[in-house]
């Protein structure tokens, strides 16, 4: 599928975080612009399927991934400021291939009443774990979490974690 554009509606606190000046998200020059870059965040979502923290070193000079972050608009969505603040609320319409395709998020993904699945959470942890300590070291880590509850001891979760 080819993406022709982005629109991404957002509580005015948020646009204000991550969605102005347009300009700017749209070139994001470190990984913190790339945090507070709506644009860059869902070039890199819309690219890879989901986004992990070697990302931001993969893509802040990825030439595709930044002329895609000018396909990508942020706006103030009604709906989502009226969410606000009680959630972060959020809007998004994709055009591709002449069809437009929308999605509103009331709940964020990762909120208590939204929360994320154990196999979200595992695809998430091996993300940020396996370019550090290997598959190997992310699972046992991961494992070892997992079985805090009937562990007695926090040791060898912290031998882990070092």
């Amino acid at each position: 599928y080819k993406i022709e554009e982005v629109e991404i509606g957002l509580p005015e606190a948020g646009w204000n975080l991550i969605g102005d000046p347009l300009k700017d998200k749209r070139r994001p020059k470190s990984v913190v612009d790339g945090q507070f870059s709506m644009p860059f965040c869902a070039a890199v979502v819309l690219r890879e399927g989901n986004m992990n923290w070697d990302d931001y070193k993969k893509h802040l000079n990825d030439d595709d991934t930044l002329a895609f972050c000018r396909k990508i608009n942020v706006t103030i969505d009604p709906r989502a400021q009226a969410e606000f603040p009680a959630n972060m609320a959020g809007f998004v319409k994709i055009k591709s291939n002449g069809n437009f395709f929308e999605k509103f998020v009331a709940i964020p993904k990762g909120e208590p009443e939204n929360f994320m699945s154990k196999e979200e959470i595992i695809i998430k942890f091996e993300g940020l774990c396996q370019p550090y300590l290997g598959e190997e070291g992310a699972n046992e880590l991961a494992n070892t979490i997992l079985a805090l509850e009937e562990s007695n001891t926090v040791s060898r979760f912290l031998a882990l974690s070092r």
